[in-house]
């Protein structure tokens, strides 16, 4: 199977999980809390603990508290990414041969590019939901529109979200001329946003609520949080934005060689590597 090598350590790591959940409810072999959080369309470098000019400390105390991953892959586009980290198959399997937005004519409506989930794997969603757990998803889902595809059919018990392949993090709005409208949603209603939506608190505070609301029944949740806002359009709050101001006045070359600096003092990049050093910019 074409997995990366971080669906792969995914899957490992939850693969004794999953067969144990077959002999005994979750809730009574004291299963773990699973949280899967992705971040759309995010650069290797982004995060400090990876050579990034931004100090995202959260993050970072998890990566230095847990694994980095250093050598991996990923799929090309969002959507077969998140197929196979959601199914542990080959996104052709699951309807996801390419993104239905960039489809070629030979590609559409053959098997295996059908651009939703097609049922021929269970979610991960599915199979935890079957053992007894809670299951929660918020954020970007981009894994079909149809009935069988959005993810209360797909093993998730609360879901809200948007349907397609990003939007505008403040409002209703399509950021893309590939979508006319897009949809926002919570379970299988369509969802109107608060005045004060913001994207990312927003799916934040609803997995929080929905993880609150079954707090003291005893079962372990797997939630699945998909932030839109790291893809375009890149909108973030005034308060995030000037504390970097100044950093990135000195431009895309500075950073670019800030960033490569880091990767070296922390051994994830070699020094001296001519196809690896930073391209420069006009």
């Amino acid at each position: 199977m074409n997995l990366s090598g971080v669906m792969r350590a995914l899957l490992c790591a939850l693969l004794p999980l999953v067969l144990s959940l077959g002999r005994e409810p979750a809730h009574a072999a004291g299963h773990p809390n699973i949280l899967l959080i992705v971040a759309d369309d995010m650069g290797y470098s982004d995060a400090s603990p990876y050579g990034g000019e931004i100090f995202t400390q959260v993050i970072a105390r998890l990566a230095y508290q847990g694994i980095m991953f250093t050598n991996f892959h990923v799929a090309a586009y969002c959507a077969p990414t998140r197929g196979m980290l959601l199914t542990g198959v080959d996104n052709h399997i699951i309807g996801f041969g390419n993104m239905i937005e960039l489809a070629a004519d030979n590609q559409r409506g053959q098997p295996g590019y059908e651009g939703y989930l097609n049922g021929r794997a269970a979610t991960l969603a599915t199979i935890l939901h079957d053992a007894g757990y809670h299951t929660y998803m918020a954020g970007k889902w981009h894994l079909g529109k149809t009935p069988g595809a959005i993810p209360p059919a797909q093993g998730f018990d609360e879901s809200v979200g948007v349907l397609e392949g990003g939007a505008d993090n403040w409002e209703n709005k399509s950021y893309s001329p590939g979508y006319k409208s897009v949809h926002f949603f919570e379970g299988r209603k369509p969802l109107t946003l608060p005045a004060d939506f913001y994207s990312s608190k927003f799916y934040a505070d609803r997995m929080i609520d929905y993880i609150d609301a079954n707090a003291g029944d005893g079962k372990p949740f797997f939630g699945y949080l998909a932030f839109q806002a790291v893809h375009q359009p890149h909108q973030a709050p005034a308060n995030f934005t000037a504390r970097y101001i100044s950093t990135y006045q000195a431009g895309w070359s500075a950073i670019s060689q800030f960033r490569y600096e880091r990767m070296v003092e922390l051994g994830l990049m070699p020094r001296g590597v001519d196809d690896l050093a930073p391209v420069r910019g006009p």
